[in-house]
């Protein structure tokens, strides 16, 4: 039986997301993804039984960096709720724009995943939802955020607002200069839910 050698896995993962983020996933075989990485096909076999575990690890480690750092900046007593909320924008931000591919595979096929409620990553993008809702709640009781709105709606907003002008951006249908953007989201969103 061959071994797993080398950087194969790496190889294969920033393949896959090329090729799921321009062909979709069901377009995508696993001989595509081998041929992007430079690899066999049967060395794709040798860490993955198929191109639907491929998929579910890239957003299961996706999900699994934004939690974790959403977590830690939360749990951060030197940043007030406002700062926090402020930074869980930065953060979701600069996470679908630092890669354009991570910012398409994300728009084309993170909603039919967590339908179907598979993979790891559905754990990880609910649990970065409901700290994003208790930041929400935090920011009402001390004032911060305007009473009226629903935190779950406001959160389930945000997020699905960031990653759509994040995507259009990427794509090219929005023309703006990449801080210009930040910073123009970052000021609309804040002056829409901030007391």
């Amino acid at each position: 039986m061959r071994k797993k050698t080398g950087n194969k896995d790496k190889k294969i993962l920033e393949a896959a997301i090329y090729i799921f983020a321009h062909r979709g996933f069901a377009n995508t075989r696993i001989a595509d993804i081998a041929e992007k990485a430079n690899i066999a096909v049967g060395s794709v076999y040798l860490y993955y039984p198929d191109k639907e575990s491929i998929l579910l690890k890239i957003m299961g480690e996706i999900w699994k960096d934004v939690y974790e750092s959403l977590e830690k900046t939360c749990e951060n007593s030197e940043f007030n709720v406002r700062e926090k909320i402020l930074a869980f924008i930065d953060l979701v931000l600069h996470k679908l724009s630092e890669n354009k591919e991570i910012s398409m595979l994300i728009s084309h096929e993170q909603n039919f995943w967590m339908m179907l409620q598979k993979g790891i990553f559905v754990e990880y993008y609910e649990k970065f939802l409901k700290l994003v809702i208790r930041l929400l709640e935090e920011g009402q009781k001390e004032g911060v955020v305007i009473q009226d709105y629903r935190p779950d709606v406001l959160a389930t907003l945000l997020i699905g607002s960031i990653r759509y002008l994040v995507y259009t951006w990427q794509r090219g249908e929005l023309v703006v200069e990449h801080q210009k953007l930040f910073e123009q989201i970052k000021e609309l969103l804040s002056n829409g839910m901030f007391v």
